[in-house]
């Protein structure tokens, strides 16, 4: 599986306060929050209305007096919306310096800036920091990347190891780490997904590329709980890792994708609506 990619968020005591310090501080952030995730019963109208009165009242306790699998929920019904990039329309992108070629730098803005279309962020690839985002080029074909505002005031926020790359593995990995820095997470870890993973496979693959146990089991075994993924699984997505017939239990497959799905459009261009 060449070309591996991780990404990084924040421990789930790190949403909960943002999600009582900024989205359910209003009723109108509530009430978005609950129509991005009609029909998925996410939030139930008996947890609407504990929040809804928590607004009211001025007092979050009931929040924190809910059961562990609502608080479970809660909390990756925030990941998006706390790492998306509120009241921003352009994003200042910093390609440190590197000896692989300026026509590299050309061909990264251009891919990247194909999400712009469907979220209507402009990526503006600047000479100077700072930058929203900071990228470090490498050959060594690990990709990764922060999640969304996570980026802000991290040097590098973003890794490519594309430095030796053909186009279409540069354009697939800048389209996949530039999703990640809008906010989206890995497709196969989608609730709907239902892979059933050949865990020990897995792992001693990953291993060859200095992976841990750990970090496969961060960004490819865990699952989300929430509607922050596409709402039906997308195998086509640019979110998802290509997966070898031998990483699954039933020789189930997934190719190398290289530009964004319908689904993908769709996803970011809703999400990036409601904010």
């Amino acid at each position: 599986m060449p070309g591996f990619c991780f990404s990084i968020d924040y421990t789930k005591e790190q949403l909960i306060s943002e999600l009582s310090s900024h989205d359910f501080k209003s009723l109108k952030n509530l009430d978005l929050l609950n129509e991005s995730t009609i029909g998925s019963e996410f939030i139930s109208p008996e947890m609407y209305e504990v929040i809804k009165t928590s607004i009211n009242d001025k007092d979050l306790t009931r929040l924190f007096m809910m059961n562990p699998i609502n608080k479970q929920k809660l909390w990756e019904l925030a990941l998006i919306k706390t790492k998306m990039w509120k009241s921003y329309d352009k994003l200042d992108v910093f390609i440190i310096p590197h000896a692989f070629g300026s026509l590299l730098n050309e061909k990264i803005k251009t891919f990247a800036n194909m999400w712009t279309p469907h979220c209507g962020i402009k990526f503006n690839f600047s000479n100077k920091l700072p930058a929203e985002i900071t990228i470090q080029i490498n050959a060594n074909g690990v990709n990764s990347s922060l999640i969304g505002i996570e980026s802000l005031g991290k040097t590098p926020s973003m890794h490519l190891g594309v430095g030796n790359a053909t186009d279409i593995k540069i354009q697939r990995a800048v389209l996949h780490e530039f999703g990640h820095a809008l906010g989206c997470i890995h497709e196969h870890q989608a609730p709907t997904s239902g892979i059933q993973w050949d865990k020990p496979a897995v792992i001693r693959a990953c291993a060859l590329e200095r992976w841990t146990p750990q970090m496969v089991q961060h960004n490819i075994f865990n699952k989300y709980n929430s509607d922050i993924t596409n709402s039906r699984f997308d195998p086509d997505s640019i979110m998802i890792y290509p997966i070898p017939a031998y990483f699954t239990t039933n020789g189930y497959s997934v190719s190398w994708n290289t530009v964004l799905s319908s689904t993908d459009k769709t996803f970011i261009n809703k999400a990036y609506s409601l904010i």
